[in-house]
Protein backbone atom coordinates (compact mmCIF):
# COMPACT_ATOMS: atom_id res chain seq x y z
CA UNK A 1 0.00 0.00 0.00
CA UNK A 2 1.58 3.60 -0.88
CA UNK A 3 2.22 5.94 1.66
CA UNK A 4 -0.18 8.77 2.35
CA UNK A 5 0.99 12.32 1.36
CA UNK A 6 -0.43 15.85 2.10
CA UNK A 7 -0.77 18.04 -1.02
CA UNK A 8 -2.14 22.01 -1.47
CA UNK A 9 -4.53 22.90 0.98
CA UNK A 10 -5.03 19.34 3.29
CA UNK A 11 -5.76 17.56 0.08
CA UNK A 12 -4.65 13.81 0.95
CA UNK A 13 -3.93 11.51 -1.84
CA UNK A 14 -2.00 7.95 -2.06
CA UNK A 15 1.32 7.78 -3.36
CA UNK A 16 1.96 4.35 -5.27
CA UNK A 17 5.51 3.43 -6.70
CA UNK A 18 4.33 5.96 -9.96
CA UNK A 19 2.93 9.27 -7.73
CA UNK A 20 4.78 12.58 -8.80
CA UNK A 21 8.36 12.73 -8.58
CA UNK A 22 9.98 16.13 -7.49
CA UNK A 23 11.06 17.34 -10.56
CA UNK A 24 7.32 16.52 -11.98
CA UNK A 25 6.18 18.99 -9.21
CA UNK A 26 8.47 21.23 -9.74
CA UNK A 27 6.69 21.37 -13.36
CA UNK A 28 3.47 22.06 -12.24
CA UNK A 29 4.58 24.67 -9.72
CA UNK A 30 6.11 26.30 -12.17
CA UNK A 31 2.77 26.15 -14.51
CA UNK A 32 0.86 27.07 -12.00
CA UNK A 33 2.66 29.76 -10.59
CA UNK A 34 1.50 32.60 -13.03
CA UNK A 35 -2.35 31.84 -12.26
CA UNK A 36 -1.39 32.82 -8.90
CA UNK A 37 0.85 35.62 -9.12
CA UNK A 38 -2.01 37.54 -11.27
CA UNK A 39 -3.80 37.29 -7.89
CA UNK A 40 -1.17 38.49 -6.05
CA UNK A 41 -0.69 41.05 -8.28
CA UNK A 42 -4.12 42.29 -7.90
CA UNK A 43 -4.11 42.59 -4.45
CA UNK A 44 -0.62 44.32 -4.29
CA UNK A 45 -1.93 46.45 -6.75
CA UNK A 46 -4.87 47.27 -4.52
CA UNK A 47 -2.86 47.35 -1.13
CA UNK A 48 -1.09 50.30 -2.90
CA UNK A 49 -4.18 52.05 -3.76
CA UNK A 50 -5.57 51.65 -0.08
CA UNK A 51 -2.24 53.04 1.36
CA UNK A 52 -2.26 55.81 -1.05
CA UNK A 53 -5.88 56.39 0.06
CA UNK A 54 -4.96 56.49 3.88
CA UNK A 55 -2.43 59.06 3.05
CA UNK A 56 -5.02 61.22 1.51
CA UNK A 57 -7.40 61.11 4.59
CA UNK A 58 -4.45 61.68 7.07
CA UNK A 59 -3.73 65.09 4.73
CA UNK A 60 -7.50 65.75 4.47
CA UNK A 61 -7.83 64.89 8.48
CA UNK A 62 -5.74 68.22 9.09
CA UNK A 63 -7.65 69.94 6.09
CA UNK A 64 -10.68 69.26 7.68
CA UNK A 65 -9.70 70.17 11.44
CA UNK A 66 -8.30 73.65 10.47
CA UNK A 67 -12.72 74.14 9.86
CA UNK A 68 -13.00 73.78 13.53
CA UNK A 69 -15.73 70.96 13.01
CA UNK A 70 -14.79 67.83 15.12
CA UNK A 71 -17.80 66.27 13.94
CA UNK A 72 -16.41 66.13 10.39
CA UNK A 73 -12.69 65.15 11.76
CA UNK A 74 -14.14 62.15 13.46
CA UNK A 75 -15.93 61.41 10.42
CA UNK A 76 -12.61 61.16 8.50
CA UNK A 77 -10.47 59.68 11.19
CA UNK A 78 -12.96 56.77 11.18
CA UNK A 79 -12.48 56.16 7.55
CA UNK A 80 -9.22 56.08 7.95
CA UNK A 81 -9.04 53.95 10.98
CA UNK A 82 -11.37 51.35 9.31
CA UNK A 83 -8.79 51.08 6.25
CA UNK A 84 -5.69 50.83 7.96
CA UNK A 85 -6.95 48.23 10.19
CA UNK A 86 -8.08 46.11 6.82
CA UNK A 87 -11.93 46.32 8.12
CA UNK A 88 -14.10 46.75 5.57
CA UNK A 89 -15.78 50.31 5.41
CA UNK A 90 -19.31 51.32 3.88
CA UNK A 91 -19.25 53.96 1.26
CA UNK A 92 -18.32 57.35 2.58
CA UNK A 93 -21.17 59.77 2.77
CA UNK A 94 -20.19 63.13 2.90
CA UNK A 95 -23.80 63.78 4.33
CA UNK A 96 -24.27 66.97 2.77
CA UNK A 97 -21.04 68.54 4.14
CA UNK A 98 -19.18 70.90 1.80
CA UNK A 99 -15.99 70.02 4.28
CA UNK A 100 -16.35 66.37 3.99
CA UNK A 101 -17.29 66.31 -0.40
CA UNK A 102 -13.35 66.00 -1.39
CA UNK A 103 -12.72 62.89 0.90
CA UNK A 104 -16.45 61.41 -0.46
CA UNK A 105 -14.65 61.99 -3.94
CA UNK A 106 -11.31 60.12 -3.44
CA UNK A 107 -13.53 57.50 -2.16
CA UNK A 108 -15.06 56.62 -5.18
CA UNK A 109 -11.70 57.27 -6.63
CA UNK A 110 -10.34 54.51 -4.83
CA UNK A 111 -13.73 52.11 -5.40
CA UNK A 112 -13.87 52.57 -8.89
CA UNK A 113 -10.01 51.89 -9.18
CA UNK A 114 -10.32 49.09 -7.02
CA UNK A 115 -13.73 47.68 -9.35
CA UNK A 116 -11.43 48.33 -12.73
CA UNK A 117 -9.02 46.00 -11.22
CA UNK A 118 -10.96 43.54 -10.10
CA UNK A 119 -12.39 43.30 -13.89
CA UNK A 120 -8.98 43.55 -15.53
CA UNK A 121 -7.72 40.72 -13.19
CA UNK A 122 -10.60 38.44 -13.68
CA UNK A 123 -10.01 38.76 -17.61
CA UNK A 124 -6.45 37.86 -16.97
CA UNK A 125 -6.72 34.83 -14.60
CA UNK A 126 -9.28 33.16 -17.30
CA UNK A 127 -6.29 33.66 -19.87
CA UNK A 128 -3.83 32.39 -17.58
CA UNK A 129 -6.14 29.61 -16.53
CA UNK A 130 -6.72 28.59 -20.01
CA UNK A 131 -2.92 28.14 -20.46
CA UNK A 132 -2.58 26.20 -17.08
CA UNK A 133 -4.99 23.49 -17.87
CA UNK A 134 -3.46 22.83 -21.51
CA UNK A 135 0.03 22.55 -20.03
CA UNK A 136 -1.29 20.58 -17.48
CA UNK A 137 -3.32 18.46 -20.26
CA UNK A 138 -0.38 17.78 -21.99
CA UNK A 139 1.34 16.29 -19.45
CA UNK A 140 -1.35 14.34 -17.95
CA UNK A 141 -1.13 12.71 -21.30
CA UNK A 142 2.29 12.47 -21.28
CA UNK A 143 1.88 10.62 -17.57
CA UNK A 144 -1.14 8.09 -18.66
CA UNK A 145 0.71 7.10 -21.67
CA UNK A 146 4.27 6.58 -19.45
CA UNK A 147 1.57 4.15 -17.50
CA UNK A 148 2.44 6.70 -14.69
CA UNK A 149 -1.05 6.19 -13.64
CA UNK A 150 -1.22 7.26 -10.07
CA UNK A 151 0.84 10.22 -10.86
CA UNK A 152 -1.88 11.39 -13.97
CA UNK A 153 -4.51 11.19 -11.39
CA UNK A 154 -2.97 13.27 -8.86
CA UNK A 155 -2.51 16.06 -11.79
CA UNK A 156 -6.35 15.19 -13.09
CA UNK A 157 -7.75 15.99 -9.41
CA UNK A 158 -5.76 19.26 -9.21
CA UNK A 159 -6.36 20.06 -13.04
CA UNK A 160 -10.43 19.86 -11.36
CA UNK A 161 -9.80 21.80 -8.96
CA UNK A 162 -8.31 24.70 -11.17
CA UNK A 163 -11.27 24.12 -13.81
CA UNK A 164 -13.47 24.44 -10.60
CA UNK A 165 -12.63 27.68 -10.16
CA UNK A 166 -11.01 27.29 -7.11
CA UNK A 167 -7.02 28.93 -6.85
CA UNK A 168 -5.99 27.11 -3.75
CA UNK A 169 -4.00 24.69 -5.89
CA UNK A 170 -2.32 27.67 -8.07
CA UNK A 171 -1.26 28.92 -4.50
CA UNK A 172 -0.08 25.84 -3.32
CA UNK A 173 2.19 25.43 -6.26
CA UNK A 174 3.63 29.17 -6.17
CA UNK A 175 4.77 28.00 -2.27
CA UNK A 176 6.01 25.45 -3.51
CA UNK A 177 8.00 26.88 -6.14
CA UNK A 178 9.25 29.60 -3.63
CA UNK A 179 10.58 26.58 -1.17
CA UNK A 180 12.16 24.70 -4.26
CA UNK A 181 14.05 27.58 -5.72
CA UNK A 182 12.28 27.09 -8.38
CA UNK A 183 12.18 30.78 -9.25
CA UNK A 184 8.41 32.11 -7.86
CA UNK A 185 7.54 35.43 -7.57
CA UNK A 186 5.73 35.72 -4.86
CA UNK A 187 7.89 34.43 -2.21
CA UNK A 188 10.24 35.63 0.47
CA UNK A 189 10.59 39.65 1.34
CA UNK A 190 11.12 41.69 -0.98
CA UNK A 191 11.62 46.35 -1.36
CA UNK A 192 10.23 48.17 -4.06
CA UNK A 193 12.86 50.50 -3.75
CA UNK A 194 15.67 49.76 -5.68
CA UNK A 195 18.38 51.57 -3.35
CA UNK A 196 17.27 49.27 -0.59
CA UNK A 197 17.44 45.62 -2.24
CA UNK A 198 19.81 43.16 -1.18
CA UNK A 199 20.07 38.95 -2.27
CA UNK A 200 18.31 38.48 0.18
CA UNK A 201 16.05 41.35 -0.22
CA UNK A 202 15.26 41.84 -4.31
CA UNK A 203 14.10 44.80 -5.39
CA UNK A 204 10.49 44.01 -7.88
CA UNK A 205 10.14 45.87 -10.27
CA UNK A 206 6.57 46.67 -12.44
CA UNK A 207 6.70 43.20 -14.61
CA UNK A 208 7.77 41.18 -11.20
CA UNK A 209 11.46 40.84 -12.58
CA UNK A 210 13.67 40.90 -9.42
CA UNK A 211 17.00 42.75 -8.67
CA UNK A 212 20.01 42.34 -6.32
CA UNK A 213 22.50 44.46 -5.42
CA UNK A 214 26.03 43.59 -7.48
CA UNK A 215 28.71 43.56 -5.17
CA UNK A 216 31.55 45.96 -5.87
CA UNK A 217 29.60 47.90 -8.07
CA UNK A 218 27.02 50.69 -8.39
CA UNK A 219 24.17 48.60 -9.97
CA UNK A 220 21.56 45.97 -9.36
CA UNK A 221 20.98 43.30 -12.38
CA UNK A 222 18.02 40.73 -12.75
CA UNK A 223 18.34 37.24 -10.67
CA UNK A 224 17.30 35.84 -13.88
CA UNK A 225 17.06 36.23 -17.59
CA UNK A 226 14.34 38.40 -19.36
CA UNK A 227 11.70 36.08 -19.83
CA UNK A 228 9.07 35.54 -22.86
CA UNK A 229 6.19 37.29 -20.97
CA UNK A 230 8.27 40.33 -19.96
CA UNK A 231 9.42 40.53 -23.39
CA UNK A 232 6.01 40.25 -25.46
CA UNK A 233 4.49 43.41 -22.28
CA UNK A 234 6.94 45.40 -24.29
CA UNK A 235 5.96 44.36 -27.53
CA UNK A 236 2.74 44.70 -26.67
CA UNK A 237 2.57 47.77 -24.81
CA UNK A 238 5.27 49.50 -26.84
CA UNK A 239 4.28 48.28 -30.71
CA UNK A 240 8.21 47.17 -31.40
CA UNK A 241 8.06 45.59 -34.65
CA UNK A 242 9.26 41.87 -33.29
CA UNK A 243 7.45 38.53 -33.71
CA UNK A 244 10.67 36.29 -33.98
CA UNK A 245 9.67 32.67 -32.86
CA UNK A 246 12.18 29.47 -31.98
CA UNK A 247 11.21 25.68 -33.47
CA UNK A 248 10.51 25.05 -30.24
CA UNK A 249 7.96 25.25 -27.95
CA UNK A 250 8.53 27.82 -24.82
CA UNK A 251 6.36 28.87 -21.62
CA UNK A 252 5.95 32.13 -20.45
CA UNK A 253 8.68 32.10 -17.78
CA UNK A 254 11.07 30.96 -20.52
CA UNK A 255 13.91 33.24 -21.29
CA UNK A 256 13.04 35.25 -24.32
CA UNK A 257 15.52 34.07 -27.78
CA UNK A 258 15.11 35.28 -30.92
CA UNK A 259 16.47 38.80 -29.65
CA UNK A 260 19.18 40.60 -31.25
CA UNK A 261 21.16 43.04 -29.44
CA UNK A 262 19.30 45.81 -30.45
CA UNK A 263 16.28 44.27 -29.43
CA UNK A 264 17.30 43.92 -26.09
CA UNK A 265 18.64 47.37 -25.63
CA UNK A 266 15.15 48.50 -27.19
CA UNK A 267 13.55 46.66 -24.34
CA UNK A 268 15.78 48.46 -21.61
CA UNK A 269 14.45 51.77 -22.96
CA UNK A 270 10.90 51.40 -22.79
CA UNK A 271 11.30 49.95 -19.14
CA UNK A 272 13.31 52.89 -18.31
CA UNK A 273 10.72 55.27 -19.59
CA UNK A 274 7.69 53.38 -18.36
CA UNK A 275 9.21 52.76 -14.92
CA UNK A 276 11.62 56.45 -14.71
CA UNK A 277 14.42 54.56 -14.07
CA UNK A 278 17.52 53.37 -15.75
CA UNK A 279 17.63 49.82 -17.21
CA UNK A 280 20.61 48.71 -19.16
CA UNK A 281 22.29 45.61 -20.65
CA UNK A 282 24.93 44.81 -17.83
CA UNK A 283 29.00 45.36 -19.39
CA UNK A 284 30.80 42.17 -19.19
CA UNK A 285 32.76 43.22 -16.62
CA UNK A 286 29.24 43.40 -14.19
CA UNK A 287 28.14 39.96 -15.72
CA UNK A 288 31.59 38.35 -14.44
CA UNK A 289 31.12 40.01 -11.50
CA UNK A 290 27.38 37.92 -10.77
CA UNK A 291 29.66 34.51 -12.72
CA UNK A 292 31.43 35.14 -9.33
CA UNK A 293 35.28 34.21 -8.71
CA UNK A 294 35.12 30.46 -9.98
CA UNK A 295 36.44 28.63 -13.02
CA UNK A 296 32.69 28.12 -13.35
CA UNK A 297 29.49 30.16 -12.13
CA UNK A 298 28.72 26.96 -10.00
CA UNK A 299 32.32 26.59 -8.65
CA UNK A 300 34.72 24.30 -10.41
CA UNK A 301 33.55 20.83 -10.80
CA UNK A 302 33.23 19.91 -14.14
CA UNK A 303 31.04 18.25 -15.48
CA UNK A 304 28.73 20.75 -13.64
CA UNK A 305 26.91 18.32 -10.37
CA UNK A 306 23.40 17.29 -11.10
CA UNK A 307 20.75 19.59 -11.09
CA UNK A 308 23.29 22.39 -11.83
CA UNK A 309 22.62 23.78 -15.26
CA UNK A 310 20.39 23.49 -18.46
CA UNK A 311 23.08 22.70 -21.05
CA UNK A 312 23.15 19.94 -24.08
CA UNK A 313 23.48 16.66 -21.81
CA UNK A 314 21.73 13.33 -22.93
CA UNK A 315 18.07 14.74 -22.46
CA UNK A 316 19.12 17.46 -25.48
CA UNK A 317 18.77 14.62 -28.11
CA UNK A 318 15.10 14.53 -29.74
CA UNK A 319 15.62 13.97 -33.01
CA UNK A 320 14.76 17.27 -33.82
CA UNK A 321 16.63 19.69 -36.39
CA UNK A 322 18.14 21.92 -33.44
CA UNK A 323 19.40 19.13 -31.66
CA UNK A 324 23.07 19.59 -30.28
CA UNK A 325 25.59 18.53 -32.22
CA UNK A 326 27.41 17.10 -29.39
CA UNK A 327 26.07 16.58 -25.61
CA UNK A 328 27.83 15.92 -22.49
CA UNK A 329 27.94 12.24 -22.24
CA UNK A 330 26.45 11.22 -18.61
CA UNK A 331 25.21 14.45 -17.99
CA UNK A 332 21.29 15.07 -17.69
CA UNK A 333 18.91 17.66 -17.05
CA UNK A 334 15.45 18.21 -16.88
CA UNK A 335 15.12 20.48 -20.27
CA UNK A 336 16.25 19.80 -23.73
CA UNK A 337 15.83 23.24 -24.58
CA UNK A 338 14.94 26.28 -22.74
CA UNK A 339 14.12 25.83 -19.01
CA UNK A 340 11.43 28.55 -17.36
CA UNK A 341 14.28 30.60 -14.86
CA UNK A 342 14.49 29.63 -12.09
CA UNK A 343 14.74 26.28 -12.60
CA UNK A 344 17.80 25.29 -11.27
CA UNK A 345 20.33 26.37 -8.65
CA UNK A 346 21.02 29.81 -7.97
CA UNK A 347 25.19 30.16 -7.45
CA UNK A 348 26.44 32.23 -4.92
CA UNK A 349 25.58 35.46 -5.55
CA UNK A 350 21.84 34.38 -5.93
CA UNK A 351 21.82 34.53 -9.73
CA UNK A 352 20.61 32.03 -11.78
CA UNK A 353 21.59 30.41 -15.15
CA UNK A 354 24.77 32.12 -15.33
CA UNK A 355 26.35 28.88 -16.97
CA UNK A 356 23.32 27.79 -18.96
CA UNK A 357 19.92 27.63 -20.39
CA UNK A 358 21.24 31.01 -22.89
CA UNK A 359 23.99 32.97 -23.76
CA UNK A 360 23.37 36.52 -22.19
CA UNK A 361 23.96 40.03 -24.53
CA UNK A 362 25.90 42.41 -22.72
CA UNK A 363 26.42 45.87 -23.72
CA UNK A 364 30.18 45.47 -24.60
CA UNK A 365 31.55 45.82 -28.21
CA UNK A 366 34.39 43.21 -29.19
CA UNK A 367 38.18 45.33 -30.10
CA UNK A 368 40.92 43.30 -32.34
CA UNK A 369 42.84 42.73 -28.79
CA UNK A 370 39.96 41.32 -26.86
CA UNK A 371 39.31 38.65 -29.99
CA UNK A 372 42.31 37.32 -30.07
CA UNK A 373 42.99 37.23 -26.41
CA UNK A 374 39.56 35.23 -26.54
CA UNK A 375 40.17 33.04 -29.56
CA UNK A 376 43.94 32.24 -27.72
CA UNK A 377 41.44 31.30 -24.98
CA UNK A 378 40.58 28.62 -26.85
CA UNK A 379 37.46 30.18 -28.71
CA UNK A 380 36.77 28.58 -31.96
CA UNK A 381 37.40 31.55 -35.20
CA UNK A 382 34.47 32.09 -37.09
CA UNK A 383 35.24 32.83 -40.40
CA UNK A 384 35.62 36.37 -41.61
CA UNK A 385 35.15 37.93 -37.90
CA UNK A 386 38.22 39.20 -37.55
CA UNK A 387 38.37 40.73 -40.97
CA UNK A 388 35.12 42.87 -39.61
CA UNK A 389 36.37 44.26 -36.48
CA UNK A 390 39.54 45.09 -38.48
CA UNK A 391 37.34 47.22 -40.78
CA UNK A 392 35.66 48.77 -37.93
CA UNK A 393 32.01 46.81 -37.93
CA UNK A 394 31.41 45.91 -34.63
CA UNK A 395 30.56 42.20 -33.05
CA UNK A 396 28.59 42.30 -30.33
CA UNK A 397 29.51 40.32 -27.29
CA UNK A 398 27.32 37.25 -25.47
CA UNK A 399 28.52 35.57 -22.29
CA UNK A 400 27.19 32.07 -20.39
CA UNK A 401 26.39 29.15 -22.02
CA UNK A 402 23.27 27.91 -22.94
CA UNK A 403 21.28 24.83 -23.63
CA UNK A 404 22.89 23.93 -27.29
CA UNK A 405 25.91 24.03 -25.75
CA UNK A 406 28.60 21.11 -24.42
CA UNK A 407 31.73 22.75 -23.98
CA UNK A 408 33.29 23.24 -21.42
CA UNK A 409 33.10 27.37 -21.10
CA UNK A 410 34.77 28.81 -17.89
CA UNK A 411 32.92 31.72 -16.88
CA UNK A 412 36.16 34.33 -18.02
CA UNK A 413 35.29 33.46 -21.74
CA UNK A 414 32.92 34.50 -24.13
CA UNK A 415 30.37 31.48 -25.15
CA UNK A 416 29.47 33.43 -28.64
CA UNK A 417 29.49 36.48 -30.26
CA UNK A 418 26.96 37.41 -33.15
CA UNK A 419 28.44 39.37 -36.30
CA UNK A 420 26.25 42.27 -35.61
CA UNK A 421 23.96 44.47 -33.31
CA UNK A 422 20.96 42.59 -35.31
CA UNK A 423 22.14 39.29 -35.28
CA UNK A 424 19.48 36.41 -33.53
CA UNK A 425 19.37 32.94 -32.30
CA UNK A 426 17.54 30.67 -30.17
CA UNK A 427 20.00 30.24 -28.03
CA UNK A 428 20.75 33.62 -26.98
CA UNK A 429 18.77 36.10 -24.92
CA UNK A 430 19.79 38.47 -22.06
CA UNK A 431 19.49 40.02 -18.78
CA UNK A 432 18.89 43.54 -17.16
CA UNK A 433 20.74 45.78 -15.42
CA UNK A 434 19.45 48.79 -13.07
CA UNK A 435 21.19 51.68 -11.99
CA UNK A 436 21.57 51.98 -8.26
CA UNK A 437 20.67 55.76 -7.87
CA UNK A 438 17.43 55.11 -9.58
CA UNK A 439 14.53 55.96 -7.30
Amino acid sequence: MGAVILLAHGALLAQGDDAMNASEKSRIARILTPVAETEAKKQRAVEGLIRKYVADLKSAEIEVARSGDLEAVRAVRAEREAWEKGESAPGFDAAGKRVLAKVATLRKKLDAEIQALEKETQRLLEQEKAKAIRALDAMKVELTRATRIDAALELDKQIGELKSGSLDVARAAADQAGESGAGTLLSGDTTSKPSEATKGRPFVNSLGMRFVHLPRTKVLLCIWETRVRDFQAFVRESGYSWGEKPSFEQTPDDPVVMVSGDDAKAFCLWLSKKEGREYRLPTAEEWHAAAGEGPYPWGGEWPPPEGTENIAGEESKIGAARDPRALLAGYKDNHARTAPVGSYRANKGGFYDMGGNVCEWVNDWLAEADFRKRHDGGRELKVGELAEIQKGNGIRVAWGQGWHSSIRARSDHCSMMGGSANYRSDYCGFRCALAVSSR
